[in-house]
């Protein structure tokens, strides 16, 4: 169980971070009560009002899936300073928030890893297998201005990940996919809904 938490607080924080793992989105109330056998939804708001109070997560006020791992779950003061975290994000919802969804966090020898500020996603469909990388891998991207034509980008439409290729041509951004059953995708630059949230830096795959 976390420290400074009680019993029932510390089981309420673990389903909470098992269930952003299996399902890469947060519990509502209900899923949320039905894990722990709590009927009334008052209870599991008193429970997330404490862990929000203690900090161990965070809540957006007037959404279902409103429950949020904050960025200090990834600090581990245990690890030694050669090791790098990583958040695994499920959905990116604007170029300036890439870390309102933390599902899970990986540890990487810095060695490893560029600079820059680093996150990583699990990969939603097989467009890239002819490069090796399968649905269900995970891709580790770093944050860029502007990415490199040809390069391996993950981008966010309405908060939907997708990794391609990335070029631009006739003044549109288009995201090319290495296995041609899967279609080209073309964006206009100035589409609220699109952008690029970073190039691929590290691909890997867990095993079981």
């Amino acid at each position: 169980m976390a420290r400074g938490l009680t019993k029932r607080q510390g089981e309420a924080l673990e389903h909470i971070r098992r269930f952003m793992r299996d399902h890469s989105k947060p519990p509502t109330f209900r899923e949320l009560g039905e894990q722990m056998g709590i009927s009334s939804t008052r209870a599991v708001s008193d429970l997330l009002k404490a862990l929000e109070k203690k900090g161990f997560i965070e809540r957006e006020a007037g959404r279902s899936r409103g429950i949020n791992l904050p960025r200090t779950e990834l600090q581990n003061p245990d690890l030694p300073p050669s090791v790098r975290t990583i958040p695994v994000v499920s959905r990116i919802e604007s170029r300036e928030i890439i870390f309102s969804n933390i599902v899970d966090v990986f540890h990487f020898d810095q060695k490893l890893l560029p600079d820059g500020e680093l996150f990583a996603v699990k990969v939603s469909d097989d467009a890239m297998n002819f490069v090796g990388l399968f649905k269900g891998d995970y891709v580790i991207c770093r944050r860029v201005a502007e990415p490199e034509p040809n390069s391996l980008v993950l981008g966010s439409a309405a908060g939907v990940l997708i990794v391609r290729f990335y070029e631009f041509a006739n003044e549109k951004i288009h995201l090319k996919p290495s296995n041609k059953s899967y279609q080209i995708l073309s964006f206009d630059p100035e589409d609220r809904q699109f952008f690029v949230a970073g190039e691929v830096v590290l691909t890997f795959r867990k095993t079981k």
